[in-house]
């Protein structure tokens, strides 16, 4: 049989002496597949191995880095061979039965060793494939005493608002990805450091309302009367092309909002309920001007009240 008819892979048209997959998905899916063996090797065979040769065994499969860069696909389908995926509480179930996989078993093994000073990134990889899998929202997974990543993405949460919340028990948050460096502030109850924030804000036309434009393209509405986060909400996938949101503005009897995001001349246009925080309108169209000037800077005071709500660890115990 010829590789032409194998299906899964074909000889390459410059180089017969080269071969490639015959679609993006099959390289996805076996790339996804050679980690997951690798792990499950590492997981069962060196289990009671002695510390140090489990770190070198990580260090010779390269599995200490970063397993893969900007493959979103991968590590879905990652979560998806492992069956992560089912790990989604149902919002209409008042039970949510954990379904541990191998992701667990490398978090178990990975908090026994002196990680600190070994600059692995096995938590980050691991937090990827969950976020991806379960949709930005990781419950009731241990992370206690394992090294988190300097900087955790802003659009992932670690509990249903307050329900079935992951555990962090002698975890250090460095860093959110909201964050630049200009001061630290202190998480309300966990008393989790982490960095001041934002990257611009606009006023809705009364002053009553605040939209918040984060890093990773995390919006959030802030009520200046009953000081309350009224909605937070990803917008990652609208502007995947341009990388941020350059400008947003409320219509003028507030019920929408308008964010955009350019690229070159290119205008990508995401409209909001600011009443509930749903996407209710996307656009593409070409500009060749525009002037973005209505952008705000919140006072010191503010963010730290605003950020004393952010729901991203909201009953998590880091004690």
């Amino acid at each position: 049989m010829s590789l032409d008819n194998i299906g899964l892979m074909k000889i390459s048209e410059n180089d017969s002496r080269k071969i490639h997959f015959t679609h993006q998905y099959f390289r996805d899916y076996f790339s996804a597949k050679h980690i997951l063996n690798l792990l499950e090797i590492i997981v069962t065979s060196y289990k009671n191995s002695s510390i140090d040769e489990q770190k070198e065994i990580f260090r010779k499969f390269e599995l200490d880095k970063n397993w893969f860069f900007d493959e979103h696909e991968i590590y879905k389908l990652f979560g998806e061979i492992c069956g992560d995926y089912k790990n989604i509480p149902d919002g209409n179930d008042s039970m949510f039965w954990y379904r541990r996989t191998i992701l667990d078993n490398l978090l178990d093994m990975y908090r026994n060793f002196d990680a600190e000073t070994d600059n692995m990134h096995i938590t980050e990889n691991v937090m990827k494939v969950m976020s991806i899998s379960r949709n930005n929202t990781i419950c009731e997974v241990n992370f206690d005493r394992v090294p988190l990543p300097f900087n955790v993405p802003c659009n992932i949460k670690f509990s249903q608002n307050g329900d079935y919340p992951s555990s962090f028990k002698n975890c250090i948050v460095d860093r959110l990805g909201i964050c630049d460096d200009s001061g630290i502030y202190v998480l309300e109850e966990s008393g989790v450091k982490i960095y001041t924030w934002d990257k611009y804000s606009v006023y809705s036309p009364d002053k009553k309302l605040i939209l918040i434009i984060l890093d990773n393209n995390y919006v959030l509405l802030w009520d200046n009367v009953s000081e309350k986060i009224l909605w937070d909400l990803n917008l990652s996938e609208y502007a995947e092309y341009c990388k941020y949101f350059d400008y947003a503005e409320f219509s003028a009897d507030e019920n929408k909002i308008n964010l955009y995001a350019c690229c070159g001349l290119d205008m990508y246009k995401v409209t909001v309920d600011s009443y509930n925080g749903q996407v209710i309108g996307y656009g593409q169209k070409r500009v060749y001007e525009y002037n973005f000037t209505n952008e705000k800077n919140l006072d010191e005071w503010l963010k730290l009240k605003i950020f004393q709500q952010l729901p991203h660890f909201k009953n998590c115990d880091f004690y």
